[in-house]
């Protein structure tokens, strides 16, 4: 019996550069409630010697970058990775959290339940628990939350269904999954988690052609999907895969999902589609012509869900161009254009 071949793989270590870039960015705070971060153009323009340290962060998504406010912040799995005081503490108060969410959503599955509430359970500040639960808002466990640039006694999360999921007891059973959705997204290998690990290296695969059957439907990303948000790019593979498979049905559901999370993370999660597609409107995220067309890829992803609707592999095409379009115009096309606007020149006044 021929013996199987162990997988190529190396190590790549995170250095103690990448960790203090990693710390500086978790710790930077303007004020009391503040989202912290720092902004991307001021800290790239002191730190240019930090550029490649923080590209290679993002593209391993251990921070991430928030167009809408032009801040660089430590994602949920790049704070567990780290040593520092705040990672620590966090790390034992998230379990606290989501053991106090289990119990109010099998009460209460509509609860609010209020950063006061949570301050008073873990002997925290408002403040230090709106920390925390800014990093815990990356996992997949929210049917809604209010929690904006700034956090008050009366900020609130409400949890759903996965919550009381007996996969899931704990939050490191959370962050796990989490951490396995990137590890198969970028083709590693997952590194485990639990409260006590501190992940200092993780198994990346050699370069080289990776080996596939004839009949794989591995995921060309767009290059511009790296700076979309990492729930969004997932969403997009697995339509992909859906549709390598004729499994239109799965696919609008799908995209129905993409359109979803663009529009909790814009303009939150209260209301109908058709309220917050308007509110996207009005904030000029897209245009009257893409609240149009999005307005109708939203009924065919109703239909598919709701009443059995079957559509065509060529309208699934059509629906995919529609919501790539969004993301591309909320992620980066809308960006890029005020990033162009404040580097162009002003026009000299004319003189008399």
């Amino acid at each position: 019996m021929t013996p199987k071949k162990k997988k190529n793989t190396k190590k790549v270590v995170l250095t103690s550069g990448q960790c203090a870039v990693m710390d500086e960015i978790l710790t930077a705070k303007a004020g009391e409630g503040d989202a912290g971060g720092v902004d991307v153009t001021a800290y790239r323009a002191k730190n240019p010697d930090k550029w490649p340290i923080l590209d290679q962060l993002e593209k391993l998504q251990f921070i991430r970058r928030d167009n809408s406010v032009n801040r660089y912040f430590v994602s949920l799995l790049g704070l567990v990775r780290l040593k520092s005081k705040f990672a620590t503490e966090f790390r034992k108060q998230a379990e606290t959290i989501y053991a106090h969410l289990r119990a109010e959503y099998g009460r209460d599955h509509t609860a609010r339940v209020t950063l006061a509430d949570l301050s008073k359970i873990t002997g925290l500040s408002v403040d230090e628990v709106g920390a925390i639960v800014r990093h815990m808002i990356e996992a997949s466990i929210w049917s809604g939350h209010n929690l904006g640039n700034r956090v008050t006694t009366e900020s609130y999360v409400i949890g759903n269904e996965k919550v009381v999921d007996l996969a899931f007891p704990h939050f490191s059973d959370v962050v796990a999954e989490l951490e396995s959705y990137r590890a198969m997204y970028q083709g590693q290998t997952a590194v485990p988690y639990s409260a006590a690990d501190v992940i200092s290296d993780y198994a990346m695969p050699a370069a080289g052609p990776p080996q596939q059957s004839r009949q794989s439907t591995k995921y060309k990303t767009p290059d511009w999907h790296k700076r979309i948000p990492m729930v969004q790019r997932r969403v997009m593979k697995e339509v992909h895969i859906a549709a390598q498979h004729k499994a239109s049905m799965i696919a609008v559901m799908g995209l129905r999902a993409a359109i979803d999370l663009v529009l909790t993370d814009r303009v939150g999660n209260d209301g109908r589609f058709d309220e917050r597609l308007q509110r996207l409107l009005d904030k000029r995220d897209i245009t009257p012509e893409q609240h149009n067309a999005l307005n109708n890829a939203l009924e065919v992803g109703h239909a598919s869900a709701h009443r059995g609707h079957i559509p065509s592999m060529a309208e699934v095409a059509k629906l995919r161009n529609i919501v790539e379009h969004l993301l591309r115009q909320v992620y980066t096309l809308g960006p890029d254009s005020v990033e162009l606007a404040e580097r162009v020149p002003k026009r000299p006044r004319k003189t008399k």
